[in-house]
Parts: structure tokens; C-alpha cells; sequence
């Protein structure tokens, strides 16, 4: 029985740093990501989260969507337009938490 060889993906991005993985063993869709700025771009990745790290946009150093951690280069955090934002759920516990104050 001969053996079925995997196909590694070679998808090249105009957006070298963004930092994306995706495995073999799986279908990997193509998806969109937003940053804070509102720009946007596709790949295929099954990632929901990309951590933009080339930072060359001319507003980066000031956008207040950087995230600058201790010891570690700064980074933007790119998300899929199609996933709900990771505090979601902490937004509508407030929501609640607010009407029973009335």
C-alpha cells in the first residue's frame, strides 16, 4: 500500500510577520482579520488571533491598540471579523449587572 504524502500549504502573505499556523490534518479555511485600525487582511489559517509583529503601518508606534509587553517586541493583535471579541461576555455581564441597579 503506498503511502499518501501530506501537502504542507506555501501560502505566501504580503503580511510576512503576521504569525500564522495552520495544520495539515485539518481544513484550513480562509479568514479575515481586523486590527484595531480597522485595516484588514485574509488568510488561510484556522487561527481566530494573529499577532502582527513588522508594526510599519505610520501610525503603529502611537495606535492605542499596541500591545507593549514587558521584556517582548510590541505587537498588534489582528482578529477575525467573523469571531466574537474575547471580552464579549464580559460586556454583557455588565449589561446585566447594570439593570438590576435601576
Amino acid at each position: 500500500m503506498a503511502k499518501r504524502r501530506q501537502h504542507k500549504s506555501q501560502h505566501k502573505s504580503k503580511y510576512p510577520n503576521a504569525k500564522a499556523s495552520a495544520s495539515t490534518s485539518q481544513q484550513v479555511n480562509e479568514r479575515t482579520f481586523e486590527a484595531g485600525c480597522k485595516r484588514r487582511m485574509t488568510l488561510k489559517t484556522e487561527l481566530s488571533e494573529l499577532a502582527y509583529d513588522e508594526l510599519s503601518y505610520p501610525e503603529c508606534p502611537s495606535c492605542p491598540h499596541r500591545v507593549e509587553p514587558e521584556g517582548a517586541a510590541p505587537f498588534c493583535v489582528w482578529r477575525d471579523v467573523n469571531e466574537p471579541h474575547p471580552f464579549a461576555g464580559l460586556a454583557s455581564m455588565l449589561d446585566s449587572f447594570d439593570e438590576t441597579k435601576t
